[in-house]
């Protein structure tokens, strides 16, 4: 579970916010005063139908239809969004409205129909017409109701969405069945869009909960030191063994700007995982375009910070990368002699020709620099240069129908082969 944490927490997170938002968007407001609003007449749609129909039967032996326009203008004006905003702040709703409420704003689904206006008003609005419906009738007038749909609109085109919608909402199960059940599932669908959305293969590989992209792709060496630069936790797996604290990402990036980069990570178990932009969570399968782009092993502790990043703390200018050249040329105009780069530490002297020269820790010779006021030229001794980048592993990841098959390997203390010492 220690390999899941990561996600069950942030999935966790993403179901809590939408049902916050459910719980705020409760309060509903009715703001047009005196009048019926377009929702409310959506809503209440036909019904003066059905009314006529009932008052041209009780009053069948002295019809008197100014009377009947009279009564159902009455009724019409208990339902203008006054009227409504008032109902709402005095109605106790059932814990079964509540979740109707909720059911019909994050789906969008009102009375079996989808539409991005059907938010949670329409599920008020439904409620509280309910409510003045039964206040107003009494159960013979409901029946009479029912039986003016069953045998006189039925007969009529264009009635049947009609007598569905008030069949149901005058019954004794008003509005959706089962309904904790469907707000469970559609609560959580919103959460796994939300957690899809907010982390790409990178935020999902370094266990951050926000998206990643390295700030150069047209330099794999950048992109490396843009990493290592904004996340303390990531380190080079280089020329060490993995420690038990640690966990492997393996990053790839082919030279330019878009052509996309991927991150996979390797769990306790050696299962390698991978996400694809804002897809969700699978097994990695392979590499496809970026088979023969260049490769970075890094080692990610396990512990570390996963949530709660603001965007800066991401992908910003200030935080770019530098390759070798550019950090050396950045410790000299700084009138420095030490630096690090890729895990390394590597420092400057002079040599007995009096020329500017990198050395390695053990003093082993790197590179020679030629520097004037204005620039700074580098070059890394051929034997030398996968030392410098330090990109790549003593070990070889192996990784077969999901799994690398040699991560015990990678926890071993081996020595890099002499070219790679900086000797």
């Amino acid at each position: 579970m220690e390999d899941l944490y990561f996600e069950n927490e942030l999935f966790n997170r993403e179901k809590k916010e939408v049902e916050d938002q459910l719980e705020n968007y409760t309060i509903i407001n009715f703001n047009m005063e005196g009048q019926i609003s377009e929702t409310t007449k959506e809503i209440y749609k036909r019904f003066d139908d059905i009314l006529y129909s009932y008052y041209e039967r009780k009053f069948r032996d002295n019809i008197d239809y100014n009377k009947i326009d009279e009564i159902i203008e009455n009724f019409n004006k208990e339902l203008t969004d006054d009227k409504l905003q008032e109902a709402y702040e005095n109605y106790e709703f059932s814990q079964e409205e509540k979740e109707y409420i909720k059911l019909v704003q994050i789906s969008s689904n009102w009375r079996g129909h989808h539409s991005f206006n059907y938010k949670g008003k329409y599920a008020v609005t439904d409620i509280l017409l309910r409510k003045k419906i039964m206040e107003k009738f009494d159960k013979e007038a409901i029946d009479t109701f029912k039986d003016i749909m069953q045998n006189e609109l039925a007969k009529s085109t264009g009635y049947r969405n009609t007598i569905n919608y008030y069949m149901q909402l005058l019954s004794d199960i008003p509005y959706e069945e089962n309904i904790h059940a469907k707000l469970e599932e559609e609560i959580q669908k919103s959460a796994e869009y939300h957690f899809n959305q907010s982390i790409n293969c990178g935020g999902y590989a370094l266990k951050i909960d926000k998206c990643v992209y390295p700030t150069y792709q047209e330099s794999f060496d950048k992109s490396v030191s843009s990493i290592l630069n904004r996340f303390s936790f990531v380190r080079l797996l280089g020329d060490k063994p993995l420690e038990d604290d640690e966990y492997i990402v393996i990053y790839r990036a082919p030279k330019g700007k878009n052509n996309g980069h991927h991150f996979i990570r390797v769990d306790s178990d050696g299962s390698v995982k991978e996400k694809d932009g804002s897809g969700e969570p699978r097994i990695f399968e392979d590499w496809g375009n970026l088979k023969s782009a260049e490769e970075a092993i890094f080692a990610v502790k396990k512990e570390h910070k996963m949530f709660e990043y603001e965007s800066d703390e991401i992908n910003v200018d200030y935080k770019k990368g530098l390759d070798f050249e550019e950090t050396v040329t950045e410790t000299i105009k700084q009138k420095k002699n030490d630096f690090s780069y890729h895990n390394h530490n590597f420092h400057l002297k002079k040599s007995k020709q009096d020329e500017i020269i990198v050395i390695s820790d053990n003093d082993k010779f790197i590179a020679q620099v030629v520097a004037d006021e204005s620039d700074c030229l580098v070059e890394i001794s051929n034997d030398k240069e996968k030392y410098v980048s330090n990109t790549s592993s003593n070990v070889t990841p192996i990784i077969r129908n999901g799994k690398l098959i040699n991560l015990e390997d990678f926890k071993k203390t081996k020595t890099r082969p002499e070219s790679f010492e900086g000797r």
